[in-house]
């Protein structure tokens, strides 16, 4: 996973060079977050995290995570990149929840369902604040 983040940092530190208006993260993996949030903010770009699955809470489920240090560092450096987002989303209701409690509020989180509706054949893509966000 370590490896993996440098990786992303790499990447992250490719595309300040062109500096982008906005910077995306989709978690997992959450190990891309700190880099992208790093060269976004040196470059001025807006930052959004969209997350499929909170990994951290996940490993904690399965017991990966067994020392209490560990625990307490993996759920206080997810807070912590989570609340750097200017916009946060998430593909659940139960998910915002989460979103919230980890971002300390509601405020730029975005409720984003992608798929097909049961009554329509519509596919949901970025809602047109993506624009508002630049």
């Amino acid at each position: 996973m370590l490896l993996f983040g440098l990786t992303c940092g790499w990447e992250a530190f490719k595309a300040f060079l062109w500096k982008p208006d906005v910077v995306i993260v989709v978690e997992p993996p959450i190990a891309c977050a700190p880099a992208a949030w790093f060269f976004g903010r040196l470059g001025g770009a807006k930052l959004w995290l969209h997350v499929q699955d909170f990994e951290v809470d996940a490993a904690l489920r399965l017991d990966m995570l067994r020392l209490g240090i560990l625990r307490k560092v993996a759920l206080g450096v997810d807070k912590f990149i989570t609340r750097r987002f200017d916009r946060r989303s998430t593909i659940s209701a139960l998910m915002m929840q989460k979103l919230a409690d980890k971002a300390g509020g509601e405020t730029g989180n975005v409720f984003f369902r992608i798929g097909l509706t049961a009554n329509k054949s519509t596919l949901s893509t970025f809602p047109d604040f993506v624009q508002n966000l630049v």
